[in-house]
């Protein structure tokens, strides 16, 4: 599966979070570049305020995690991250967002690019097909998934893609190959019931 399941393992996050989804809202699930922390330090200058309002020293320059915020400060970091000032040291793309992980007092911050014609969202990420085999699911996306699929991975090759539910970043992988024919698999230490309720979910 090389790349597939590299890419593709960090969507059992959407998976445990579907139940919500099924629950009579609406799907927003999409799929959208990142900036990693490289590309995105490189556009500030050192003495810039939000190097001391998160926590950054831990950052590779591949990461596509920015920073990690306390709850106690992140109305502050929001509040700046989005006054005019610091705005206009970015490029127009860029919309932030928290990620879903469950931290015990905060949140990691990612940037992300406001979404383009090469963009997978509600109606592009339909499964065709899913099926157990060998302790994985086996997902196929549509037709106009795969397609979508391909376009999207082949425009980041090299970046990270941020798998987004309701504003939330659940993981955001780098794509180290272009991903054809909509064929993915999703891999775990999962049980045999866990791998039927995931597939329960996603089937409903």
């Amino acid at each position: 599966m090389k790349t597939i399941n590299y890419i593709i393992l960090e969507i059992i996050f959407i998976l445990l979070s579907i139940s919500s989804l099924s629950q009579g809202q609406d799907s927003d699930l999409k799929f959208l570049e990142a900036y990693t922390f490289g590309e995105f330090t490189a556009m500030l200058d050192q003495n810039d305020p939000f190097f001391r309002m998160l926590e950054t020293a831990d950052r590779s320059t591949e990461s596509s995690k920015l920073g990690y915020c306390s709850d106690s400060n992140k109305d502050n970091v929001w509040a700046y991250l989005h006054s005019p000032s610091f705005l206009n040291k970015l490029p127009k793309d860029v919309r932030f967002a928290w990620g879903a992980e469950e931290q015990t007092d905060g949140k990691y911050l990612y940037a992300l690019k406001e979404p383009t014609d090469v963009y997978m969202g509600p109606g592009h990420a339909e499964i065709a097909q899913i099926e157990i085999s060998d302790g994985m699911l086996l997902l196929t996306f549509s037709k106009e998934g795969s397609g979508k699929w391909t376009e999207l991975t082949q425009a980041s090759l090299g970046k990270p893609i941020a798998i987004v539910i309701h504003d939330l970043v659940y993981s955001a992988p780098m794509v180290r190959e272009v991903i054809r024919g909509g064929n993915c698999a999703i891999s775990g230490n999962f049980t045999s019931d866990e791998l039927a309720h995931l597939k329960a979910l996603l089937e409903n």
